[in-house]
């Protein structure tokens, strides 16, 4: 079966940020690559839940805009298969449905004003309270940590938790790099209230994955604030987060909302997949073109 990883774009450096680190992610997985823009802003309302085409023009700037954004990514069509979708639909809808099928969906952030700018709450955090698979969530452009620093996850006995476990055995066995898995002492990592210590399912997941070194820490404090230690120098943390059930609802809980506040580095946001998602948003994902 072949994998997919969307990644959102906008033309900003966010965007650019979230491109360059997606493209990566195909490289190691030997992903397709599906670029959304949306050719609208702001949000839909049910009254308008229903299938309307993109304007010409719009669809053009929008296809110059991937296409210009690729290129500044230096997103090679040789190594990668790559997507584009001009959306007719608000980004976070179109990333969402996309979510349905694809195993990855990437979204830049321009740092923490925008984390913060609405009541609503950013991109990021709709995204990641309603997506169907893992959403990665890339900070603005930096020097970034060396591809053999470790990834960091959170342990937690919530769905969630063990999800998020899961992804991170997974994510350092395709990158041949130390896992550093903390525990905090008497609390959840993601506010769930399911502490986890090393079990069964653990010793499992080391099993499978035996060319994964693993580092254990058991700490005591804030569970984010001892992530988010254990973090300096990491790739990528990887965190439990829990999901919403209805369309609108953005609380990603304190844990995952500090993380996302405060992290150095990308942060890989794994739910249980809870969220309702709209059928009439599927349009937008018969209107695939190739770049």
């Amino acid at each position: 079966m072949s994998t997919t990883i969307g990644v959102g774009v906008d033309g900003s450096t966010a965007g650019t940020a979230a491109l360059l680190w997606a493209a990566r992610e195909c490289r190691v997985r030997n992903a397709e690559l599906v670029v959304v823009h949306a050719a609208v802003e702001g949000e839909r309302s049910s009254a308008d839940d229903r299938a309307h085409l993109v304007p010409e023009p719009n669809r053009q700037a929008g296809e110059r805009l991937v296409q210009d954004q690729l290129r500044q990514a230096g997103v090679n069509a040789a190594e990668i298969k790559v997507s584009t979708v001009i959306s007719d639909i608000p980004v976070v809808d179109a990333l969402v449905t996309l979510s349905l099928i694809a195993d990855l969906i990437v979204i830049g952030t321009r740092g923490r004003r925008d984390l913060e700018r609405s009541m609503l709450g950013s991109v990021a955090h709709r995204l990641a309270v309603a997506a169907h698979c893992p959403v990665a969530v890339i900070p603005p452009l930096t020097s970034g940590s060396p591809s053999t620093a470790p990834i960091v996850v959170g342990m937690s006995g919530s769905v969630a938790g063990r999800l998020a476990l899961a992804e991170a055995f997974a994510e350092a066995n395709r990158r041949s790099v130390t896992l550093v898995a903390v525990s905090v002492l008497g609390r959840s990592t993601d506010g769930g209230g399911h502490i986890a210590v090393p079990d069964s399912g653990f010793a499992e997941l080391m099993r499978d994955h035996p060319g994964v070194e693993v580092d254990y820490r058991a700490r005591p404090g804030e569970p984010a604030d001892v992530l988010l230690d254990a973090a300096g120098g990491a790739q990528l943390i990887v965190v439990g987060c829990r999901q919403a059930q209805q369309r609108w609802q953005t609380r990603l809980g304190p844990v995952c909302a500090a993380v996302l506040h405060y992290a150095p580095c990308p942060v890989l946001l794994v739910g249980s997949s809870l969220a309702v998602i709209p059928v009439a948003v599927s349009p937008v994902l018969s209107r695939a073109g190739r770049s």
